[in-house]
């Protein structure tokens, strides 16, 4: 497919729009510059539209991600943009990722995490492929089970000391306990072999009759850390949450987009898995929140409310991040200081980093008209003082 030269494109220049006199004045403003990072995606891999990771190794900086159709993840050097190694994994035997996998946590080269996604077991590997070591964690040191978790989508493994925080969603074997007793975060300890559910709960979102049905992603969220606390964002939620690495502490806070009214679950009986599809894509929540440790500052995407054609490819447009989509500058006490509304079809906030320069976004937004599947584009964007 032919590549398309996307230095050549022009740079969209975004002004954080005023919501209303009501509002506090933004003192920041997200801004899209001219500068990219590409990277070629080889003809028989299917590039990222969830999420990518970043890495260091032997002193340099490197992007990943999984091929979204083969076991392997991809790793590029980020300042040439060279493709380096390509890792397979196998799913079957001795030497496998029983269950096959989504997401993953790598931290260099030898030290790559990879959970299941059917069995609660992290795969401890490197980029020869071997698996060296195998961490289980189906039940807690209280006897209560454990579900298999997706790093990517919900946020990532955080290790500490040497104890794995993982993730968890609301677990459907808890029954009619299952949003009271679900706890949203597990630590694992490696050194004493005991898993432990952390203290925090979800939010009651949610019913237990909400299961299996278009209501039972309620309870979605992302989940960041900063050195020193974890921040979740619920995408049903105006409220973010702020913990320590414990969880002893957890603190909320309004964290309101001066684009969206307000989130409601998305409750539709019907049988039509498209109408479903197009409801989830026109209706507004919040998304993932992400870290900037040069800035001291987060970034919380939120998704304003949006009519979709009836003849648009709904789940594509939810993969890409909705048809637009503003994102939200907070400070280290989750005050909004800042929202810039990027344009439709343009940018996919699935996958976006921040680096010293910088935050970026890419542009691998399946309705783009620019879109190419051969090319993983990033623009860098600036954080700005509002004159």
């Amino acid at each position: 497919m032919k590549i398309v030269n996307y230095l050549l494109v022009i740079g969209i220049l975004i002004v954080a729009l005023s919501c209303s006199d009501s509002q506090p004045k933004d003192k920041v403003v997200l801004t899209v510059t001219q500068d990219s990072l590409q990277f070629i995606i080889p003809d028989d891999v299917k590039g990222p539209m969830l999420f990518v990771e970043t890495l260091e190794d032997d002193g340099k900086a490197y992007l990943s991600f999984k091929n979204e159709v083969e076991p392997e993840i991809l790793f590029y050097e980020i300042s040439s943009g060279n493709l380096v190694k390509r890792v397979m994994y196998g799913v079957e035997g001795d030497n496998a990722i029983t269950g096959g996998f989504m997401g993953y946590r790598a931290i260099d080269f030898d030290h790559i995490y990879i959970p299941s996604m059917y069995i609660t077991t992290i795969f401890i590997t490197d980029t020869t492929g071997t698996i060296k070591d195998k961490i289980n964690f189906s039940q807690t040191d209280t006897n209560q089970p454990l579900i298999p978790f997706i790093p990517g989508l919900y946020g990532t493994v955080e290790i500490i000391d040497g104890q794995f925080y993982i993730l968890q969603t609301v677990n459907p074997m808890l029954r009619e306990k299952a949003l009271e007793d679900s706890p949203v975060s597990v630590v694992i300890d490696t050194m004493r072999h005991v898993v432990r559910a952390l203290p925090m709960k979800f939010p009651q979102l949610i019913t237990y009759e909400d299961f299996g049905t278009s209501a039972g992603n309620g309870e979605d969220y992302y989940r960041c850390f900063t050195g020193d606390n974890f921040v979740y964002s619920f995408y049903y939620s105006e409220l973010m949450y702020k913990a320590d690495i414990r969880h002893q502490s957890v603190t909320s806070c309004p964290v309101k987009s001066c684009y969206i009214d307000k989130v409601e679950i998305l409750r539709n009986s019907s049988n039509n898995q498209n109408a479903i599809l197009k409801d989830r894509a026109e209706q507004a929540n919040y998304g993932s929140v992400l870290y900037d440790k040069y800035r001291k500052v987060y970034y919380r995407v939120a998704y304003p409310a949006s009519a979709i054609e009836e003849s648009d490819n709904y789940l594509k447009i939810i993969r890409s991040g909705k048809k637009n989509f503003s994102i939200m500058i907070l400070d280290k006490d989750l005050n909004v200081i800042g929202e810039t509304l990027f344009p439709d079809y343009t940018f996919n906030p699935h996958l976006w980093f921040v680096r010293e320069e910088g935050l970026y976004i890419s542009t691998n937004n399946e309705m783009n008209p620019n879109y190419d599947e051969n090319q993983l584009v990033f623009k860098r964007v600036e954080l700005k003082d509002v004159e």
